[in-house]
């Protein structure tokens, strides 16, 4: 028998990190240029951006844009401090903000934080917008790389996906819906779940696990939207399977479980808010105004820097933030000769694929039939399946039926690899050329013209409060807007202050309410005890913002000699736009406080 010895040992041992690092330098090797190719993409889909990555944002105003940059920035603060990211004890003020109002790509934000500690927040958000652009190209890339094992292929696919306008208008304040990765990456994995012939029923399951949080970890939107259309998904792929019944029933439980559970895990941030009462339901007649229009699917985006101003002239649309749903012309043919592919290994795959696409573009369709903005039927409507939809438990708290559209988009860039990897193989002499014309028509049809900026860095009253003593509370003003409401939260994580805040306009906590209700009475003397009440040390008004068009609140030309004639009120100071002021005299009994009516 032979002897094992001492200088045996240590190659049995490191075999295996030798086979990884060379399974790395294959992968490298194979997929650098793409790597490269693909990154410079999601970064000029940002343009100019990354010319001033640390002090510019994607943006027309400051809105959702500077709500995700606090966000991603407290999240990030908040693990390098110790405290839980998911609540901030400043904001809300005299209680603690729940982040988990609104949409958040958590897991990647955590998973990143120590970016955000050595990038500050302007920068972070930046590069968490290009990570996420840049890996939901290559996902897709590798799921159609897998299937049709031709890299033009997967690389036209995946330009396709990666350039969508979809992703360029959430690029200006919408970071989970930029996040579309995760998608493509959970219907990889239910498709290789279901098909796979090999897989145990654990990894079955714990497969379905993993890419369903991931999923819902990205966006709580894309968790409702992929499970519908995964159902759907799920069953149309199991039934050329139904002649092995029980095999087939095996793997659909299997897949059911470990969805079910990676759905579980992943809303649990949000399924803890519940019983508190933040997530309200939308009213029926604000989520029917998001049915998207057919005519979106084909509309070009409108700033395209060759075609887009004529597009814009021709048809404009007043709520491209929404229905900006091109799924590309160039992506469309090449989808459609996907089935001119006759010897096509995976023809079920690919039909399942079409019928997916269709589902998810009448579910964008929304409640009713729209034709420019309006319906079809205004009294008298024929409801569309989406309508039915919206009564399930949870869908009834999506708000915009048209973003059901970006699933339609990726099937959409699917097929069109497969039928690019046809393409190319007609012309097996010519397929760099081919595949490098493919792809050259993909990017020229989805041509990013650009993104608007604006420029994001702590105001003079923020670093005025930061060099203020003393742990205390404020109050900015006028409230409900959510450019005052967000900038202030932003400012926060100089000064780290405290004040009244919401982090989701449509979900506000009742301490903002209160506030907000007297803020807008100002002057008035019960105003201001209720103000007092609160505990704020100084109330901040942004005189830019008081232009007399919104809430009804007044100019500022008429509104601040009311201010400098209230025997309770002193002004501290200016600081650029904004107005400081604070409070005379004793503080009220707070058992006499002003109440909402």
């Amino acid at each position: 028998m032979p002897v094992t010895t001492l200088e045996t040992q240590p190659e049995r041992h490191t075999a295996r990190p030798h086979a990884v690092l060379a399974t790395i330098a294959v992968w490298l090797r194979r997929d650098w240029l793409v790597l490269i190719a693909y990154a410079l993409l999601a970064l000029a889909l940002m343009y100019p951006v990354p010319l001033n990555p640390r002090t510019t944002i994607p943006g027309h105003v400051y809105g959702d844009n500077v709500q995700f940059v606090y966000i991603v920035g407290w999240m990030s603060q908040a693990l390098y401090m110790g405290e839980s990211p998911f609540v901030d004890p400043r904001l809300n003020y005299p209680y603690d903000l729940e982040m988990a109002v609104t949409d958040i790509p958590y897991v990647s934000i955590i998973a990143t934080a120590p970016l955000g500690w050595l990038a500050g927040p302007v920068l972070y958000y930046n590069i968490l917008n290009w990570l996420f652009t840049w890996l939901s190209g290559y996902v897709v890339y590798l799921w159609l790389l897998s299937v049709t094992r031709s890299q033009i292929g997967a690389v036209v696919g995946g330009l396709a996906f990666l350039l969508t306008p979809y992703r360029v208008i959430h690029i200006y304040g919408h970071l989970p819906f930029v996040a579309t990765w995760s998608m493509p990456l959970f219907f990889w994995g239910l498709d290789t779940a279901l098909r796979h012939p090999q897989l145990r029923w654990t990894w079955r399951i714990a497969l379905m696990v993993l890419v369903t949080f991931l999923l819902g970890s990205s966006s709580q939107y894309y968790l409702v939207m992929c499970l519908v259309l995964g159902a759907l998904y799920a069953l149309l792929t199991l039934l050329p399977m139904l002649r092995q019944f029980w095999e087939t029933v095996e793997r659909g439980v299997a897949v059911a479980v470990g969805t079910i559970t990676g759905a579980l895990v992943a809303s649990l941030p949000y399924l803890s808010l519940l019983d508190d009462g933040l997530l309200k339901k939308h009213p029926f007649e604000l989520t029917r105004m998001w049915s998207l229009d057919p005519i979106n699917f084909i509309l070009p985006y409108q700033d395209h820097p060759l075609w887009g101003a004529w597009i814009d002239q021709l048809r404009p649309e007043p709520l491209w933030g929404e229905k900006t749903l091109y799924v590309s012309i160039v992506a469309l043919i090449l989808a459609g000769l996907a089935f001119a592919w006759r010897d096509y290994p995976h023809r079920w795959q690919r039909t399942v694929w079409l019928l997916v696409a269709s589902a998810a573009a009448v579910l964008a369709l929304g409640t009713d039939l729209h034709l420019n903005n309006a319906p079809v039927q205004a009294d008298d409507p024929f409801w569309l399946p989406a309508y039915y939809l919206r009564l399930l438990p949870f869908v009834e708290m999506m708000r915009v039926w048209s973003r059901f559209g970006i699933i339609t988009i990726l099937f959409v860039a699917l097929l069109a690899g497969v039928g690019a990897t046809w393409l190319v193989q007609r012309y097996p002499q010519r397929q760099r050329l081919v595949g490098a014309l493919l792809g050259t028509l993909i990017v020229i049809d989805l041509m990013p013209g650009g993104v608007d900026t604006v420029r994001l860095t702590p105001r003079p009253i923020d670093l005025w409060l930061a060099e203020q003593p003393g742990d205390f509370a404020v109050g900015f003003m006028p409230a409900e807007r959510d450019g005052v409401n967000f900038l202030a939260a932003y400012g926060t994580l100089f000064n780290a202050k405290h004040m009244p805040a919401y982090n989701h306009h449509l979900h506000r906590p009742d301490t903002y309410v209160y506030f907000a209700y007297y803020a807008n009475l100002l002057p008035d003397p019960n105003a201001i005890a209720a103000l007092r009440c609160l505990d704020l040390r100084y109330l901040i008004l942004d005189m830019s913002q008081y232009d007399g068009t919104l809430y009804n609140q007044p100019r500022w030309d008429t509104y601040y000699p009311q201010l400098l004639a209230s025997p309770e009120l002193y002004e501290v100071g200016r600081f650029d736009n904004h107005v400081v002021f604070s409070f005379r005299g004793a503080a009220p009994d707070k058992t006499l406080c002003p109440t909402v009516p």
